[in-house]
């Protein structure tokens, strides 16, 4: 069982090797997406790595979790490009 509510908490310990890891495989499965972290591909690759579960896991859940975890890493991965501009 995925415990949606930790997204947050796990993606605090993914570092850039992670982030590349997840890109090089959503690109490898086709993503063609131009700014990779729109991709909810990469999202959701990048979460079940960050979980350590199985991307099928998270495929494999209902939509409307599926949908509050992508959004809870797409929020994360926005918060950080705001972080970085406000520097």
């Amino acid at each position: 069982m995925i415990d949606i509510k930790n997204v947050e908490k796990v993606l605090q310990d993914v570092t850039g090797k992670d982030f590349l890891d997840a890109e090089r495989q959503a690109r490898q499965m086709g993503d063609q997406t131009a700014s990779i972290v729109l991709s909810g591909q990469f999202q959701t690759i990048l979460l079940a790595n960050a979980l350590k579960v199985p991307v099928e896991d998270i495929e494999e859940l209902p939509v409307a979790e599926f949908v509050q975890a992508l959004s809870k890493v797409n929020a994360f991965l926005f918060a950080q490009d705001l972080v970085k501009d406000s520097k």
